[in-house]
Order: C-alpha cells, then structure tokens, then sequence
C-alpha cells in the first residue's frame, strides 16, 4: 500500500528510482504506460524540489538500444544523433511535454503510511501498455491494482488517498458496486451506455463518427477512457453541447466563467 497525496489536482506517489535508489514523487497516471522523471544534466525541466535523477550515479541505470523491439513496442525511436539510443517524446492536453531517452533500471516501492508535501517531479505510468508500472510488477502483483483517491477537504493526518497493488487490491463488501473495464489502446476503458441529466436520459447518435481529435481526447468509439492524471472530463464537442443545454434548463442558474477548464472542453 502507498498513500497518495494531492497537489494542484495531481494525485502523487513516492518510490525510489536507480542503485543506490533515488526517491521520487511521481502523478499517478493510469493514462500513461511510461514511468519518468526528470534527469540531469537537463536544459528545460521545470523547478523541482527534490534532486534531479542523475543517470551516471546509478549503476542499474541503462538506455535501451534504439532499434530493439521493447523501444519500439514504448513508442519510442532510435535517436537521430546516430548512437542507437531510444528516445521518446510525450505531449500531454494541456500542452506540457517530455522529451528523453527510455531506459531500464531499478524502482523500488516501500509499504509505508503518512502524508507528504512536496511537487511533482515525474509521472508514474500505471496503464495497461507493456511498459506501464503495473506490467513490470506483473509477476509479484498479478496484475492487480486499485485506488482511494480523496478530495484535498477529506484529507487528514489520519485518512489520505492510497494505491494498492496485488491482493490486497481487491475491493469487496456488501455495498461495493462495480463494473468491467476493457483494455483498448492501452488504456482502461468504461463502455458509454448515455448520461442522464436529473430524470431525463440525453438523446444521442452513436458516436462511431466523431471526429478523430474527439476520439484523442477519451471517446473511442463509445468507450471511456479512465485517466487519474487529469482532472477534467473530455467528451465530443456534439455531446458536450447536448450535456450543456440539458445542464441549463435543470439548474437554471446563471453561467460561471472557469477560463482554462472552458478552453479544453470547447478545443475537445
């Protein structure tokens, strides 16, 4: 078990990278199947609070080869310097970005409890791509995984948000209600059934035919995707327009103005 702690709507876990281990903490991401932080020597990272991971000092630290078939299976290319590395380059919805080579070496994750108070410095990749976190840990936790995750109001000295892996990751009782989830691009996915707005179901077409840059952004051919590293939800723009409306007419307030989250949503 590892307790989570949020910060400016990111869910973070501590684990310690490299020999002799280096901790980190990392935005649980169950959107993501790479797990990285920021390394040195690094011309255009952001400030971080903890030192910078550097590669030289660990010796279970090794790039992976450019033209080998677990690169290419990351998403990952043989790098245009000519020395057979394998890089790769991520971009995220808000328009913030990674760049940097893809290596192996070793994590560690202690079973601790407490509450913490520091920024991101990485992003821990729990998806169901091959190099996710979960996939790597696959033989010692079955593949099993779940999460807690708390408002920053429910939070105390004593409750916090938590991650499980393996058997301990089962959530069961009486009042516990579940659904399956269906591994598509990497990524776990809820089938879309409609949304209802108060007592009324919103009338929608199949969205087979939404546009491809909807279909980025979480709507792949009526599935959900499930991703702890955002705190939005993106739908079609037909859909949003739809869910808007019927939003008006119940609430029948007048309309807030929440700049940022308004520009994902109308660029979705």
């Amino acid at each position: 078990m590892r307790p989570l702690m949020a910060s400016s709507g990111d869910f973070l876990m501590k684990l310690s990278i490299g020999t002799p281990p280096l901790e980190i903490m990392g935005i649980l991401d169950t959107g993501s199947v790479l797990t990285w932080t920021q390394y040195a020597p690094c011309d255009n990272c952001y400030p971080q609070n903890r030192p910078l991971f550097t590669p030289r000092e660990s010796s279970t630290y090794k790039v992976l080869p450019g033209n080998s078939k677990l690169c290419k299976s990351l998403g990952g290319r043989s790098s245009i310097l000519g020395d057979n590395t394998c890089r790769n380059s991520l971009q995220y919805l808000d328009r913030s970005y990674s760049h940097g080579a893809i290596s192996s070496g070793t994590v560690t994750i202690s079973s601790t409890s407490g509450n913490f108070n520091e920024e991101a410095s990485g992003v821990i990749g729990l998806g169901a791509g091959p190099g996710s976190l979960v996939n790597q840990m696959n033989s010692a936790i079955g593949g099993k995984f779940s999460y807690c995750l708390l408002s920053q109001s429910h939070i105390t000295n004593y409750r916090s948000s938590k991650v499980h892996f393996g058997s301990n990751s089962v959530v069961s009782g009486a009042s516990v209600i579940s659904t399956g989830l269906h591994i598509f691009r990497n990524s776990y996915a809820l089938r879309y059934k409609g949304i209802s707005v108060g007592k009324k179901k919103l009338a929608m077409t199949r969205l087979s035919n939404s546009s491809s840059s909807s279909k980025i952004l979480g709507f792949f051919n009526e599935r959900i995707i499930i991703d702890s590293g955002t705190v939005l939800t993106h739908l079609p723009k037909k859909l949003y327009q739809h869910l808007e409306e019927a939003m008006k007419k119940e609430i029948k307030l007048e309309k807030a103005h929440a700049r940022d989250a308004e520009a994902v949503l109308q660029d979705s």
